[in-house]
């Protein structure tokens, strides 16, 4: 019944949408300050083919749960240390000793090293632990498919330093239909019960990611014969690992009922996401053995990904209406609200219609977050000179984001003196304007996690 509802809304939004896009262009296009309209008419076209993927992401089944099989299957975990140090991996592997709720003759835990480390190797065997280094010809993730002792049929992936759930494997195991390759599990920064990452996000990812969630390294769990077609396998590039197995014609789930808690994680921000999509987005035009579900997963993330420009030029109509006056529209009058006002209602409600109450908070945060983290980012972008990395887990300041949340404000204090300085206001043409500049200061307010004043 809610798959219907949600159908129907989605032609309904969708519809809407393009009645007020058709009004903009034939008469609420204003002539006087025709590059300002221009430019909203192109973000709000923009959004509406982001409403058209999100539609289309959500227009799908929901994974089928499988029986957990007795005994269960064996599982290598497999903690791959970079430049963490090598008390972070071995309080990995404690924590798996001590916590994990699994038939501890079914597991084998394993450290992989990317270089020979002797206290490493002895702290291992102390836990204990196997302990592995990589050969320097292949990747970490190749060297964990050659390891003569790894025999599990799933493979659990930990960055050192990150600590899973006692119920990661007993809950991700389930989502393992023949066709699936892997189940990425939630990312959580420490003492964060919310998630940062964009790419798990409800928003931009539903509950169970439509057939093509993403890769993200630690916290996923691997169908090792998935694993065994891509010889050329990297851990550092997991989303790019991913597309590669949904090319392949292999299927993947998120599990939100557990995950990994740990350090900064990489991608926090929309423009970290797109980078890290990039080189992925191909799959929608050369999908090889893709479904059409997930070709039209990887168009929504591109799209969602790059609207956080057009949510960006529209925080910018209120500072441009209560500063200097400029309007995109003739007039935000009775007549405009006519046109904009059911198709806002109706695309903002569709967030409560797709998800089940109990993600109604998660996804106002993940709006709030994202809208923020994007406009935090490019501003980070144009004030430093230089892009961000998308392998540096800090590589934007919160200050550009309080710049940003400063003109807003100074903006309604600019709008304040003129509309008191007017003999006869047009009362809702004002009250639009305060509105909506004082819905972007709640959406600037928030802070990612993860970024600072100071410098990184």
């Amino acid at each position: 019944m809610q798959r219907l509802v949600f159908r129907v809304w989605a032609i309904v939004a969708l519809l809407l949408g393009v009645r007020y896009l058709a009004w903009r262009c034939l008469y609420g296009f204003n002539a006087a300050e025709a590059w300002w309209s221009l430019v909203v008419l192109g973000a709000e076209a923009f959004l509406w083919w982001s409403l058209a993927g999100f539609v289309f992401s959500q227009w799908r089944r929901t994974p089928r749960l499988q029986t957990l099989s007795e005994p269960p299957p064996y599982v290598d975990i497999w903690i791959v240390r970079n430049t963490e140090s090598s008390r972070a991996a071995v309080q990995t592997a404690e924590t798996l000793t001590r916590s994990l709720d699994y038939p501890w003759h079914r597991v084998f835990v394993h450290i992989l090293d990317t270089q020979a480390d002797a206290e490493l190797a002895r702290l291992a065997s102390a836990v204990p632990c196997e302990y592995h280094a990589c050969d320097g010809i292949h990747t970490a993730l190749s060297q964990v498919l050659r390891q003569a002792e790894g025999i599990g049929e799933y493979i659990l992936l930990l960055q050192a330093g990150h600590f899973p759930d006692p119920d990661i494997v007993r809950a991700s195991l389930p989502y393992f239909e023949s066709d699936v390759a892997y189940v990425q599990t939630e990312l959580r920064s420490l003492n964060r019960s919310i998630v940062d990452h964009p790419l798990l996000q409800l928003i931009p990812m539903g509950v169970a990611g439509g057939d093509a969630a993403p890769c993200l390294g630690s916290g996923a769990i691997f169908r090792r014969q998935a694993l065994a077609e891509l010889p050329n396998a990297d851990w550092l590039m997991p989303v790019r690992l991913g597309s590669y197995l949904h090319q392949a014609g292999w299927r993947s789930h998120l599990c939100r009922e557990t995950g990994v808690s740990g350090g900064l994680l990489l991608f926090r921000n929309r423009l970290m996401a797109l980078l890290a999509l990039m080189p992925t987005l191909r799959i929608a035009a050369r999908p090889r053995k893709a479904s059409q579900i997930q070709r039209f997963q990887y168009l929504w993330l591109g799209l969602w990904s790059l609207s956080g420009l057009s949510h960006f030029v529209l925080m910018l109509v209120p500072v441009f209406f209560l500063t200097l006056g400029l309007k995109p529209v003739p007039a935000f009058d009775a007549t405009f609200l006519k046109w904009f006002a059911p198709y806002t209602l109706v695309r903002l409600s569709g967030l409560f219609i797709a998800f089940p109450g109990r993600y109604w908070w998660r996804m106002f945060e993940a709006h709030r977050q994202s809208v923020a983290q994007f406009a935090q980012s490019m501003l980070a972008v144009l004030m430093r000179g230089r892009d961000p990395q998308p392998t540096q887990p800090t590589q934007v300041l919160l200050w550009p984001q309080a710049v940003m949340w400063l003109i807003v404000a100074i903006a309604i204090g600019i709008g304040g003196r003129r509309f008191l300085a007017l003999d006869d206001p047009a009362i809702l043409e004002w009250a639009c304007g305060f509105g909506a500049a004082l819905y972007t200061l709640v959406l600037l307010g928030a802070i990612p996690p993860g970024v600072h004043w100071g410098k990184d």
